[in-house]
């Protein structure tokens, strides 16, 4: 309708009149690629298996690829793909066993308890 009438009349008034904002008017998508990204993220993921939506996007913004992604589209791809990084558990270490105090006998090992209060 505006590019009909554009030639005769101002876009920001035929704009103004239906309600629609210039930028949105002289708005052209992009449709992207991202066979790339894929491509990249399934030969990554296959050869850094524990690396998570952070790394992977770092990796790919390096060479060969320098793709230009985002971690929020990285972390979509991964979903897509069924990606999942392997985490790596930390053991949390409460005893420390490899001292030189010695060691005593556990002395009510034998005793029988008959009583409250009796160890």
């Amino acid at each position: 309708m505006i590019k009909k009438l554009a030639p005769d009349y101002p876009v920001s008034l035929l704009c103004r009149l239906l309600g629609v904002s210039r930028s949105s008017y002289y708005y052209a998508a992009i449709e992207s690629d991202e066979r790339e990204v894929y491509r990249a993220m399934e030969e990554l993921a296959a050869e850094f298996p524990t690396y998570g939506s952070r790394r992977l996007t770092a990796q790919i913004r390096r060479d060969p690829y320098k793709l230009v992604v985002n971690r929020k589209r990285v972390q979509r791809i991964m979903e897509e793909l069924g990606i999942k990084c392997r985490v790596k558990r930390r053991t949390v270490h409460t005893t420390d066993s490899r001292h030189s105090f010695p060691r005593y006998h556990n002395l009510v090992r034998d005793l029988e308890i008959t009583f409250p209060d009796q160890v």
